[in-house]
């Protein structure tokens, strides 16, 4: 064989390939025996090289769990113009152009990807601060309510997310309810990120005072519970457990404080 391009999920290779391969996204599988004379480029994907199999070299822009790989593919039929990328593990929300877009820069990817937690942390404290700074009686009041009624708010998180699967799949087959629906995850953005600030400060303050640090500041606290539950997420099995307990947290404290408009009375 020649050269081969390919845009499939899986490429298996058991044979000789005189030429280059391009893969602009999934999986390389390379037999043993299988040998490619030329280059293997990967957009976005993984590659298995089995015992035996020989290339001249692999070059991977983007590397992918076998995971991602599967939720890129479960992905390709949507339009551009409604992919939208909900990602609870992360909390990132956007359009998955942007996110293509932002592959092509290799710090953010790869052996690099330290570099995109680092920034990760730093945008979510970034968010985190400017909804304190912007509505500081309203984290309060989520936090508290994390605090003092954990049970109730897991319970809205519960339903905030049940209701909002089901509804925003009917109103994506109707024309009118396309622009809903991005209204719907622009809303269940906010309530999201001040969730998320109320339960940072939360955890920042209880660290702070457990190992008696000292007053602190409300964005130092943030801060110190975004790193915390940066290191949580590192830990295996219980990082992904972490991530999604924050979320539902982060979404019930909202709903049941009206975007903490409404206290629960305590301090």
């Amino acid at each position: 064989m020649g050269n081969i391009k390919s845009n499939g999920k899986i490429l298996h290779i058991d044979g000789t390939v005189a030429g280059n391969i391009d893969l602009t996204r999934g999986i390389l599988e390379l037999a043993p025996g299988a040998l490619v004379k030329g280059e293997v480029r990967i957009g976005q994907g993984l590659y298995y090289l089995a015992a035996g199999a020989e290339t001249a070299s692999v070059t991977v822009e983007q590397e992918l769990s076998r995971a991602e790989v599967d939720r890129l593919f479960s992905q390709r039929d949507l339009p551009n113009w409604l992919d939208i990328n909900l990602e609870p593990f992360s909390f990132v929300i956007g359009i998955k152009g942007i996110k293509n877009f932002l592959a092509h820069f290799p710090f953010l990817a790869g052996r690099y990807r330290p570099a995109a937690r680092l920034i990760n942390l730093i945008i979510h404290f970034a968010l985190a601060a400017l909804v304190y700074v912007l509505f500081p009686k309203n984290v309060n009041n989520i936090g508290n309510a994390v605090k003092n009624k954990t049970v109730p708010v897991l319970l809205w998180g519960f339903l905030g997310i049940l209701l909002a699967l089901p509804i925003t799949l009917l109103l994506t087959v109707t024309i009118i309810g396309i622009p809903l629906v991005l209204i719907g995850i622009a809303l269940l953005f906010v309530a999201w990120i001040m969730g998320y600030a109320g339960i940072t400060l939360l955890a920042g303050g209880k660290v702070r005072e457990t190992f008696s640090i000292g007053e602190g500041s409300p964005l130092g606290e943030i801060a110190l519970g975004i790193l915390i539950l940066g290191i949580v997420r590192l830990i295996p099995f219980l990082g992904p457990l972490s991530g999604i307990a924050v979320f539902i947290l982060a979404l019930g404290s909202s709903l049941s404080t009206r975007i903490g408009s409404a206290g629960d009375g305590k301090a």
